[in-house]
């Protein structure tokens, strides 16, 4: 009977083995009670997606929170195996023994499908995800049909804004749809820290990961042409792009927005993001939908301001200034007004967009939420 009593009361960590979980891992909730191991089932797609980044950020965060171990178990696990700079990538065979709960967050993670309890974290709202399913090759590129299943079995659904909550709830048949508002990790994301030498007075940059109709800059080459006209020092610095190159530079060549284009001309997706937000002086960030992009909340939280479409009817987005909609001539008007304050105090304008930024895009208030929707989870409170 003393040796059932000591079992039990011993921490989670050493009741369980891990003997496949890299030494750190563990170390970091050495002397915690652990009472919520949370597998969160991806894809492997380190600084090229924002998927990736916002559930690599949330995981540091929820082992932040005492009696939370979480970790990342991707089905594409890279062929050299757990680097160090990947202390939160665990194998499966870790999830499949250890976890008490299994988030999913892409669709091909066939094997997290079948484990329970489950809560499924999606992403994207039922437009863009019908998209994507209409566009790829048929059942592969299921976004939209496997979203909605998720959403309809799962025993718990979070979405990351209210413009995400809006447009799930009418399939959530079961009221377990949450709410959880989407931050960034603030301490990667500073305002301290290397920077691009970037030229141009001011200095504009772009930093979506570029997509067809959802993400693309050119509006944005329209906007600034436009501001031009008023004030010729201004420069363009868009990065982002993985595809697509040759028709991007046709168009950027074969027209009058060559002249835009700062020292780099068109650059591919960037590994440290936060050194170009630090080196610019605007970001702009016209996302179609209104919502905030993960950029915007990077660059707010590196001190950098930002202009957004106003298309936002949800209260998600809190850019500096908001242009009309898919107007070129009132995004000038915007830069023009933004570039004005930041003559006059630019210290102060850079303070105001962390300060936004730490108010409402912090990843410790994402992962407060998302530890108490999995806690309900596993306490059973869905039964």
């Amino acid at each position: 009977m003393e040796l059932e009593q000591e079992t039990i009361t011993k921490p989670i960590y050493e009741k369980k083995l891990f003997h496949d979980v890299d030494k750190k891992f563990i170390q970091k909730k050495q002397d915690q009670d652990i009472d919520l191991i949370i597998a969160h089932w991806g894809q492997f797609s380190p600084r090229q997606s924002g998927l990736m980044e916002t559930v690599r950020d949330l995981i540091h965060a929820e082992n932040r929170i005492p009696g939370v171990l979480a970790g990342l178990v991707v089905y594409n696990m890279p062929k050299g195996g757990i680097s160090d700079g990947d202390i939160d990538l665990q194998a499966h065979d870790w999830a499949f023994r250890d976890a008490n709960v299994h988030m999913v967050h892409y669709r091909e993670t066939s094997s997290a499908a079948q484990l329970k309890p489950r809560v499924f974290m999606v992403h994207g709202t039922p437009e863009t995800c019908l998209k994507s399913e209409l566009s790829d090759d048929g059942w592969k590129g299921a976004s939209f049909t496997s979203s909605l299943e998720r959403v309809q079995k799962d025993d718990a659904t979070i979405c990351l804004s209210k413009r995400h909550y809006y447009m799930w709830k009418p399939f959530d048949n079961n009221n377990r749809l949450h709410y959880a508002p989407k931050g960034v990790d603030l301490n990667e994301y500073s305002p301290m820290g290397a920077r691009m030498d970037l030229n141009g007075t001011p200095a504009i940059t772009y930093g979506e990961v570029w997509r067809v109709m959802l993400k693309d800059p050119l509006m944005t080459f329209y906007g600034i042409s436009e501001y031009a006209k008023r004030n010729p020092e201004v420069k363009f610095h868009p990065f982002g792009i993985g595809n697509w190159f040759r028709i991007w530079n046709v168009l950027v060549s074969s027209c009058d927005f060559q002249f835009l284009l700062g020292k780099n001309h068109i650059a591919s997706i960037q590994q440290y993001p936060c050194n170009w937000y630090r080196g610019s002086h605007i970001l702009i960030s016209p996302v179609m939908t209104g919502e905030p992009s993960r950029v915007q909340k990077e660059a707010m939280a590196c001190g950098c301001p930002v202009i957004a479409w106003d298309t936002d009817n949800f209260e998600d987005s809190h850019a500096t200034l908001k242009a009309k909609p898919f107007d070129p001539f009132d995004m000038a008007d915007k830069i023009e007004q933004l570039w004005g304050a930041i003559l006059d105090d630019h210290p102060r304008v850079r303070q105001l967009a962390r300060q936004t930024a730490e108010q409402y895009y912090n990843i410790e208030a994402t992962a407060k939420v998302v530890v108490d929707v999995c806690r309900q989870v596993v306490n059973g409170d869905y039964d």
